[in-house]
């Protein structure tokens, strides 16, 4: 059995083997020229831990308020566009995890699950990214509520 991938470079390598060499493409790129791509990387490579001893930790929290609600961490899991092909019930799975963590979740306009399945199968807490379309109708279609 093959040991657990230690960092990003880990996880890349495994993800291309195990997905399907289109999947992997999908969600390995960036936008246009993938210039996303090296920029999010020079971002990450410039955080530093600095490394804090003989302080009291007994207390430590990292819950932030955040548009006027509490939770855990300052972050949120982005829109992870058809999560269900890389694994199966992928959004629901990543909800789930994120409402575990308690953090959002931001369901993409693209998740190939529907906000509602992922919304009763996770409880989480549910944010939507919208696409605006030329084609407003699509847009209200995209945030109607159901009773």
């Amino acid at each position: 059995m093959a040991p657990e991938p230690l960092n990003v470079a880990g996880y890349r390598a495994l993800a291309r083997r195990k997905l399907p060499r289109g999947i992997f493409e999908y969600v390995d790129r960036g936008t246009e020229d993938e210039v996303s791509l090296d920029d999010n990387r020079r971002a990450f490579e410039a955080l530093k831990f600095v490394p804090s001893v003989l302080r009291d930790v007994t207390d430590v929290s990292f819950d932030v308020e955040l548009f006027g609600r509490r939770q855990a961490l300052p972050l949120a899991i982005a829109p992870t566009a058809v999560a269900g092909l890389v694994a199966y019930d992928g959004e629901t799975r990543v909800a789930r995890a994120a409402a575990r963590a308690g953090i959002p979740f931001c369901v993409s306009t693209q998740s190939i699950t529907a906000m509602e399945e992922i919304a009763s199968g996770s409880g989480a807490r549910l944010w939507f990214q919208l696409y605006v379309f030329r084609d407003r109708s699509m847009c209200r279609r995209s945030l109607a509520v159901k009773n």
